[in-house]
């Protein structure tokens, strides 16, 4: 559990700390404690009150009484640790309960990964008989080959035909590939026609993102 639910200053972990130890002294059950355990805080809170106050009066304020409340607060902050650690694993604490106390309350629900906002670079790095290699970036980071944040893979869409296709909507899908840079083949009779591709991020759960802009190339002749 972090740290930071106790407040860093002397002033708010004394309103926190008294805060805590209240609660827990007037129904220590509803939290997963005991009783014992609050009247232990409870009398290591009075112990840094007193001696909080000392440090803190201009009348009363020397080195040994700042050592005092440094000292006391130690004391009480350990104690109050370790009873935060026994309440938050209890099984039937609540995040009202939690938030009374002052601790964290834990994000028990997912936040949802939105769809991509990026498009991708496409480039055909190299060629070969019924065979291209294409290679793929985002936008926001064209010389990296990781992907944006939130995309687990790339849908690659392909067209071929005698023109070059001006939308998206002509291609058929290839496939979501998730390996850079990736390698397309074609048949035999797409020989010495235009392919043109497209591409677009997805999520996990299948989100997905603006189209890229398209890349073309004529097909290499294969084998006899």
């Amino acid at each position: 559990m972090p740290a930071s639910y106790i407040p860093p200053t002397d002033s708010g972990f004394d309103l926190w700390i008294v805060n805590f130890s209240t609660l827990a002294t007037a129904t220590p059950t509803a939290y997963g404690l005991t009783a014992p355990q609050a009247v232990t805080l409870a009398a290591l809170v009075a112990t840094w009150e007193a001696a909080y106050l000392l440090a803190t009066t201009p009348s009363t304020r020397t080195k040994p009484s700042v050592a005092d409340k440094d000292n006391a607060r130690f004391a009480a902050e350990a104690e109050a640790r370790a009873m935060a650690m026994i309440v938050q694993a209890w099984p039937l604490i609540t995040p009202v309960l939690l938030a009374d106390l002052g601790l964290t309350v834990r994000d028990t629900t997912p936040t949802p990964i939105p769809a991509p906002v990026t498009v991708p670079l496409l480039s055909i790095v190299g060629a070969s008989n019924l065979a291209m290699t294409l290679r793929y970036a985002d936008e926001l980071t064209p010389a990296a080959r990781r992907k944006p944040f939130g995309s687990t893979q790339l849908q690659l869409w392909r067209y071929v035909g005698a023109l070059a296709a001006t939308g998206p909507e002509q291609c058929g899908f290839i496939g979501a590939v998730t390996k850079n840079p990736v390698e397309v083949t074609f048949l035999t009779p797409d020989a010495g026609l235009l392919a043109t591709f497209y591409g677009r991020w997805q999520t996990r759960s299948g989100l997905v993102g603006p189209w890229s802009l398209p890349v073309t190339m004529s097909v290499a002749a294969g084998t006899a």
